[in-house]
This record gives C-alpha cells, sequence and structure tokens, in this order.
C-alpha cells in the first residue's frame, strides 16, 4: 500500500479519484476521498462529499483540509 511505503499511517491518507469505483474503494478502507474529473454527478450521487472539476491549488487544498476534518 503506498501509505506504507511511504512511512505515513493510513490514517493521513487521502484518495483522489474521478470514478465511483475509486469512492467505493475509499469507503471500504475508511479513508477520505476527492473526486475530480467530468464525472462530478456521478461521484455525489454515489455519495462523494467532496468534488471538484480541477486539481488547482487554490481549491484542492482547502477541499483537503475539510475532508480531512470531516
Amino acid at each position: 500500500m503506498t501509505a506504507e511505503r511511504a512511512g505515513r499511517p493510513l490514517a493521513e491518507t487521502v484518495y483522489v479519484g474521478d470514478g465511483t469505483w475509486d469512492f467505493r474503494a475509499t469507503q471500504a478502507l475508511g479513508i477520505p476521498f476527492l473526486g475530480t474529473g467530468t464525472k462530478q454527478a456521478a461521484l455525489r450521487q454515489a455519495g462523494a462529499s467532496f468534488t471538484l472539476p480541477h486539481l488547482h491549488p487554490e481549491a484542492f487544498f482547502p477541499l483537503l483540509d475539510r475532508a480531512w476534518s470531516d
């Protein structure tokens, strides 16, 4: 797992993805999910709370903070 290779606990992990399968995987792992891309409506319908169209730093980092604190 990437968190282990980075020497970090899974609790500090946030997954960024663009598909509903990505979101479902994070739910199974119990880690926060940030959805991006053109499928935001499908991601939100699947239950994703945090989505954005593009990974621009000025939008991404505030959303990341919200995902970690949720």
